[in-house]
C-alpha cells in the first residue's frame, strides 16, 4: 500500500527530529 509509505514519508518530514521508525 503505498498510502502507509506516503504517510511514513510525510511524518518523516513533519517530524525529522522524532525517528518513530
Amino acid at each position: 500500500m503505498t498510502s502507509k509509505i506516503q504517510m511514513i514519508v510525510v511524518f518523516h518530514h513533519m517530524f525529522p527530529q522524532k525517528r518513530l521508525f
